[in-house]
């Protein structure tokens, strides 16, 4: 699993491209499992639907298996609307298989 720690003044674009950079061409296993760290005032995600959203669906396009960490509460709750697998701390992230996660999300929708 790739850990990706945001420090809360990217941009949108920046988080695309920081994803992109998960799948490189011809690697045998590329890592399709990405956690992605957003600390409380990362403009481009909190409080952004459309960014979420965007989110979302780029790491659906990749075939990443993302999950985000995400300080701010209501944050938590748009990321989960939009979609997105949202764990409560890296920890967890690591001690579980996001696959597994993200099936008992799935399950519950």
């Amino acid at each position: 699993m790739r850990v990706i720690e945001l420090n809360g003044s990217e941009t949108i674009t920046t988080i695309h491209q920081l994803l992109s950079q998960c799948i490189k061409p011809g690697e045998d296993t590329p890592s399709d499992e990405v956690l992605l760290y957003v600390p409380r005032g990362t403009e481009a995600l909190e409080d952004n639907r459309v960014n979420l959203a965007l989110l979302r669906r780029w790491s659906d396009n990749l075939s990443l298996r993302l999950a985000l960490v995400i300080e701010h509460r209501d944050t938590r709750g748009l990321a989960r609307e939009a979609g997105l697998l949202v764990v409560h701390s890296v920890d967890q992230a690591r001690q579980s298989s996001l696959r597994y996660l993200d099936r008992r999300r799935r399950r519950h929708e």
